[in-house]
Order: C-alpha cells, then structure tokens, then sequence
C-alpha cells in the first residue's frame, strides 16, 4: 500500500526496526528514529513512516494505522511468498528460497508439509502475526505449547486509542476512504491514483492448499484466533465506515459499536 503515499513518505522503517527479536530495546530505537524523523518535519504537518513493528506502543504522539487481509488468505500468500518471490528466494539464483525449504520440509502446502513438525509449526506462527502487530501490553496474551495463545483480549485490541484507522484488503476502496478521512493531506486522491498506477506485479507462484487436511487444521487450529480478530475487526469497520457516509464530519472517531 505504501505506493499510494510513497510521494508523501517522510520516512521508512526497514527491517532492524520490526521487532522480532530484543524488543525492549527495540522501544529506545524507534523512539529515537522518530524525534530523528520529527526534528525534519515542518511544524503543523502530517508525518506519515512506513514500516513492521510489534507490538504497538505509545511513541511520541504517533498513531498507528494498518491494514488487515483474512488470515488463512494472508498465510498462504506469505508461504509462497518467502519460498519463491522474497529477496532470499531472488538472491539464490535459482528462484527458491532453498534454506526455508530445508527448514520446513515442503516446497508446498501438501500432505508433506501437513507430517512435517517444522512446516505445521511455521503455519502456526504465522497465522497469528497479525494479531501481535494489533495487540500491545496485556492485550498480547501468552503463547501455549501448541502454538495457540490464551488470554488475548481482541475487545482492548480493537479499542486501542494508538490504533486510529484499521483498513482491509478484501475491503480496500472503503478502507482507502477511512484512511483519506482520518489523514486526509496524506490519502486524498487515493483511489484515483490507484487506478493510474493499474495491477502491481505480485507473486507469481500460485499453488494454493493442496492438502485439504492441512486447510482444515489452519480453519480450526492454527488461524482461529486471529479470524476472530478479523471478524470483529470488520464488523467494527462496516459499523464506523456507514457512520462517516452518513455524515462526513464524524470521519472515523465514533465511539465502538
């Protein structure tokens, strides 16, 4: 998404700010990223920084936004991803990322991949990634043995006054207009320039579930979570977006349904 506003971007957070690892440490350096980013800014405009960071937490006066997509979609499009189209699988020369193939057993999402240990295991933590980038303090719940976690409260998540704006993609021109009411100098026009820029290139390796057991063990296990989180997201979205067509000037700052 960061295409439509690239031209307004003030900064952009690479990989040694997205937080996988050393988070505490992580909250000193992006603080001081952004008073760095802040120092550069004209008093009184919109500073806009693209990046992955979880989980949120307050920095300076910054908001978050972010756009969610439905998460068995995500995690299937994020697996083929990182095996034949990320900068790994280009830098190996021959278009595969062969140390995650090592790693998780499978080039596919197939019954080799449903008996492998590591490729289940990999499904299972990237089915919930989502989720960690929404969640912040206790909100975030803890990780059990088998991957799911307990005690997250999606009700705090969604109520969150960091989060301003939640878009989807299976909803895009709607989220395109919560985005552009809530920050209006930095997505205005945004649809139309959408349309100027056409179809993007996107991964072109397309193979979807093959192993209808392992679909069944993401639908019950391994997303259940974070599709609760996504239908009460939307749910909340739908209710906000049909309170600002019907009246502009209350934008997206309604109270929850």
């Amino acid at each position: 998404m960061w295409e439509i506003y690239r031209d307004k971007l003030t900064g952009r957070l690479h990989s040694e700010y997205w937080g996988n690892i050393d988070r505490e440490n992580l909250k000193d350096k992006l603080q001081s990223k952004f008073s760095s980013i802040l120092e550069k800014s004209y008093e009184g405009t919109t500073t806009i920084v693209d990046g992955h960071f979880k989980p949120m937490f307050p920095v300076h006066n910054a908001v978050f936004m972010n756009l969610m997509r439905l998460p068995k979609s995500r995690l299937v499009s994020h697996f083929y991803y990182a095996l034949y189209d990320s900068k790994e699988a280009i830098k190996s020369g021959n278009g595969t990322n062969i140390k995650m193939i090592e790693r998780i057993e499978s080039p596919y999402l197939d019954e080799k991949c449903l008996t492998s240990a590591n490729c289940t295991n990999y499904l299972k933590s990237n089915c919930k990634i989502q989720l960690q980038h929404l969640c912040t303090g206790g909100s975030c719940g803890k990780t059990n043995r088998d991957g799911r976690i307990d005690n997250n409260d999606i009700g705090e998540i969604l109520s969150n006054k960091l989060l301003e704006v939640l878009g989807f993609q299976e909803e895009f021109e709607k989220s395109l207009d919560m985005f552009e009411c809530a920050f209006p100098s930095i997505f205005e026009g945004s649809k139309e320039k959408l349309k100027k820029m056409g179809a993007q290139k996107v991964g072109e390796h397309k193979f979807g579930i093959i192993s209808k057991e392992l679909e069944k063990l993401m639908d019950e296990t391994f997303c259940v979570d974070e599709m609760e989180l996504y239908k009460r997201a939307l749910e909340q979205f739908n209710y906000r977006y049909n309170k600002m067509v019907l009246n502009r000037g209350s934008c997206c700052r309604v109270k929850n349904k």
